[in-house]
């Protein structure tokens, strides 16, 4: 077979002069994280008798009744409350747990809301639900200068920045906004500090790390902004100053005879280096002068908007962030704002942003996305098992239910270690839904790699990173539904250097072993409706499955299995008002969560699907992240733990990392971040994260096995079927490859 080129051996069409990838961290194959997802399914199950749902109509066949439960945490459990300390660099925040009475010092207990939350999730994928109507509608962004097919391509043009610069406002009568366009020239930030000292007679530095609102406020002072200057011509000059890039530069600064106004972007990073003491390449060097003003302001359309809101806004609290809320305070207080913005092909406004290379909304949202593969996922008018069984909202009376399941608190019947009661800190941060190698579908990349092929011969330096869906994709799909593995152990947080309290939350979880009590209330479910119930409570009465309980399952706790006690469940059939009562009522769950499985057999037998429902992969990818013993193979490798770093996130999507399936992925042993055991160093001791572990003699480290791949030195990381994964050493790039291709 053809070998891929290597070192030396261009690619037909020559050398690509392309930017070359950001510095590597290490070796990345692929991506580790704590949860995993079940793929998304592409039929979506309508019960028929969906309709026909009533809570005051019975249906012939349906139950009435009481099942008790018990709820055993397998790992330390935490349900969180409420917070009762903020946050300080130097202090955590504080989380009290839940209790029966309120109060922090009170009895541990679980809502029903927890328990029912994690039991519809359960039924909602079981029985082959939608997703769309019950996800947030997220729309991300990107500002990636290594990624020409999503983000650059629509920035630039060759060497010349394609976003313009204007003004904008609020409309007094409508509230609509309104951009005014004029132009700018990018100004050096050392001649505007030279500027600030001859006229100000004060010293201040622009290149520091810092916001936009600190560069106005700690380092111009309030003072006018307004200046002369000379602007040049939009042109490439052969000097120091943006070598060869096509932009105005402004010159003779405060002495010219053009007025403009000055206008500062946040420093990201230092300009200065103090440790070579020369200027740190790459940092940012200059700010902007707006000038020759058009006074023709156009309406923002509503679509731009909402785009440039979303972007500048937090996704869970809807809020603004810092840096747009100092400027929407300014914006609706009737001064102008300054914003870059691109054109779209008929001459209107297609986006804006804050900086010239701004965060650039995708072209779909996380719904619109979940709708791609199949529109029954975001209709609200379709009705699936989850919605009859447990009620909706809908915006109109008629999409509304009232659900026919409802759950009590559980109340601790028996402590649980007290070993594992001690408090712990942790970062409860939730997950970045726009970490697109994770969220978003691959249809491309998968977990064994293509022939290696050097960047800089590649034609795929101009499409991105190779092979990725992006939101901005029209035929993407969302990845599935999203779960925790669990394990027998908890897992170690990382906590942040330098230490950051803000960030952390500190909580104290009920130790291992501890045992609940609660019933579930049930009301005219029909026979295949109280087996799913049964069957996502129990796992099918599988006892060595568990559930993922509580606020801090990314590290491993809340493992919990769930059972149903024949003391205490009752069940009276509609029709003749029979009683069943104990194990009687055990076996009649028993015999309708057999009637689910059949429901949906037929279901997917219908729809053509040659394997049966217990085998889909949606059903065995569940079960997986119930099982413990696939959860600690998991943990133990290194796959349920975070990146380590920042720029490990950048690094997978060069080297075409994905997150894989739980079981459906490549073989746990090889698909590991090597930096992530830092972050995961295996299972915690039994009691848990915080307290100190019994030292251990170090085992001897196996010598590496190396070899030469058309003559690059190769190290062999791991194997998985017929295929070898090694890392070259000169590059650190982690690839597939066949045996025969190993020298």
């Amino acid at each position: 077979m053809a070998k891929p080129a290597r070192k030396g051996q261009p690619q037909a069409g020559g050398p690509q002069k392309k930017p070359a990838p950001p510095p590597s961290s290490g070796p990345t194959p692929d991506i580790a994280a704590p949860y995993t997802f079940v793929p998304l399914n592409r039929h979506v199950f309508r019960p028929d008798w969906c309709d026909s749902v009533s809570m005051d109509v019975p249906f012939q066949d349906g139950f009435c009744g009481t099942l008790a439960i018990e709820i055993e945490a397998v790992t330390p459990l935490f349900i969180g409350a409420r917070k009762t300390r903020e946050g300080t660099a130097e202090k955590p925040n504080l989380k009290s747990r839940f209790t029966t009475d309120g109060t922090p010092d009170g009895t541990p207990a679980i809502p029903g809301t927890s328990l029912k939350g994690a039991i519809r999730s359960v039924i909602e994928i079981a029985a082959f639900g939608k997703i769309g109507t019950r996800m947030d509608d997220r729309k991300f962004s990107i500002r990636d200068l290594y990624n020409p097919q999503d983000y650059l391509q629509y920035m630039t043009d060759s060497y010349r920045p394609t976003a313009r610069a204007g003004w904008l406002s609020v409309h007094r009568g409508t509230g609509d906004w309104h951009l005014d366009p004029c132009d700018y020239s990018l100004a050096r930030q050392t001649h505007l500090e030279d500027y600030f000292q001859a006229r100000f007679n004060g010293r201040i530095n622009l290149g520091q790390k810092q916001t936009a609102r600190d560069k106005y406020e700690k380092q111009w002072r309030g003072r006018p902004l307004d200046i002369r200057f000379s602007p040049d011509d939009w042109r490439a000059r052969d000097d120091s100053w943006a070598k060869g890039r096509v932009l105005s530069r402004a010159e003779n600064i405060g002495d010219g005879a053009t007025p403009g106004t000055i206008v500062f972007t946040g420093q990201p990073q230092e300009r200065w280096d103090k440790k070579t003491n020369r200027p740190r390449k790459g940092a940012k060097q200059v700010d902007f002068i707006f000038h020759s003003r058009g006074n023709a302001p156009v309406r923002v359309p509503d679509s731009v908007r909402e785009d440039f809101e979303s972007v500048h806004r937090d996704p869970n609290t809807r809020t603004p962030n810092e840096e747009w809320a100092w400027w929407r305070t300014r914006l609706y207080r009737g001064e102008d704002v300054p914003v870059f913005w691109l054109e779209d092909a008929h001459g209107g406004i297609r986006a804006m942003g804050l900086a010239m290379m701004f965060r650039l909304a995708y072209a779909h949202s996380t719904r619109e996305f979940a709708g791609k593969g199949q529109q029954a996922h975001i209709k609200a008018e379709f009705w699936d098992l989850a919605d009859t069984m447990f009620g909706r909202v809908g915006e109109e009376q008629k999409q509304s239910l009232k659900g026919r399941v409802r759950f009590s608190m559980a109340t601790l019947e028996a402590p649980g270690d007290t070993a594992d009661e001690h408090p712990v800190v942790a970062p409860l941060l939730g997950p970045k839904a726009g970490f697109y190698p994770a969220y978003v579908f691959q249809t491309e990349v998968t977990a064994e790699k293509p022939p290696r092929v050097p960047r800089r011969y590649s034609e795929q330096w101009k499409q991105g990173y190779p092979g990725y869906t992006t939101y901005m994709a029209e035929g993407g799909t969302v990845r599935g539904w999203k779960r925790y593995p669990v394990a027998s152990q908890t897992r170690t947080p990382k906590l942040p250097e330098p230490y950051n309290g803000k960030v952390l939350t500190e909580f104290t979880p009920v130790g291992r072993g501890a045992r609940f009590a609660g019933t579930v209330h049930v009301h005219n479910l029909r026979p295949q409706e109280l087996g799913a119930l049964a069957w996502a409570l129990t796992w099918g009465f599988e006892d060595r499955l568990c559930h993922a309980l509580g606020g801090v399952k990314p590290f491993g706790y809340g493992a919990a299995r769930i059972r149903i006690r024949a003391g205490g469940t009752e069940l009276e059939r509609n029709d003749g008002g029979e009683i069943l009562a104990g194990e009687a009522a055990i076996t009649e769950l028993r015999r309708c969560a057999d009637a689910f499985q059949d429901e949906m057999n037929g279901f997917l037998q219908g729809r053509g699907v040659n394997t049966g429902w217990r085998e889909s992969e949606q059903i065995r990818e569940l079960l997986a992240a119930a099982d413990r013993d696939i959860g600690d193979k998991a943990a133990a490798a290194g796959r349920l733990a975070y990146l380590p770093a920042p720029t490990l996130y950048q690094d997978s999507k060069k080297h075409r990392a994905i997150l894989p399936l739980l079981i459906g992925g490549a073989d746990p042993a090889s698909s590991v971040v090597s930096e992530s055991q830092s972050a995961a160093p295996g299972p915690a001791p039994r009691g848990g994260p915080g307290r100190p572990a019994a030292a251990k003699t170090p085992a001897e480290k196996p010598k590496p096995r190396r070899g030469t791949v058309d003559g690059d030195p190769v190290e062999i990381l791991g194997e998985s079927g017929a295929k070898l994964q090694v890392r070259f050493l000169e590059t650190g790039d982690i690839e597939w490859l066949n045996p025969d291709e190993l020298d």
